[in-house]
């Protein structure tokens, strides 16, 4: 429910008629949706997925492949997407199996952009492998278990073709607008 909140806005702001900016965003995404891939499909993917339904339903990204361990967490987001996911969908065990696979695709069957939604520790090695793969990279905080990591990661974002994103999505919870309106 919160992060459909906060996307919702997002998705909202992708149509609203912001001058210059907003319409022609939306209209780029139209034309030529981002291909997302899901890393971790546990718990927190579910309101990922939840979350990323009205841009699917804008027609700005379609899911085109799931990773996890599990073939049961897969399977369960799969069926969440329904149509918001493309026909050939592809599934993998782990990223390095989905970037190999994607070396024998075509260009427009390959992933633009990566959700990682894994435990904590396999953040930085995750979002490293999908940033030097040149995919936007949207990362579910925490970055990385320590500083060292943190760096590490920072360094691999700042010689990327890739953008790095951190989900970091309170700001946008009602009850943490009430408490600042009540502090204030």
């Amino acid at each position: 429910l919160y992060l459909s909140h906060s996307m919702k806005r997002a998705a909202d702001a992708l149509s609203a008629p912001l001058p210059g900016i907003s319409g022609e965003i939306a209209a780029k995404l139209q034309k030529s949706p981002q291909r997302l891939g899901i890393v971790g499909c546990g718990k927190i993917a579910e309101h990922h997925v939840r979350a990323l339904l009205p841009l699917v339903n804008q027609g700005c990204l379609i899911v085109s492949a799931l990773v996890d361990t599990r073939q049961d967490r897969r399977r369960l987001i799969d069926g969440m997407l329904g149509s918001a996911r493309t026909p050939d969908c592809v599934e993998a065990d782990d990223l390095s199996m989905l970037l190999s696979l994607e070396d024998t695709l075509g260009e427009d069957m390959r992933t633009s952009a990566m959700l990682i939604a894994l435990p904590h520790d396999l953040h930085v090695d995750a979002a490293s492998q999908a940033l030097k793969a040149g995919k936007h990279v949207l990362l579910e905080k925490p970055i990385a278990t320590n500083i060292r990591e943190y760096q590490q990661l920072a360094a691999v974002a700042a010689s990327s073709k890739g953008i790095l994103f951190v989900a970091e999505q309170s700001p946008y919870w009602p009850e943490v607008h009430k408490a600042i309106e009540l502090i204030k």
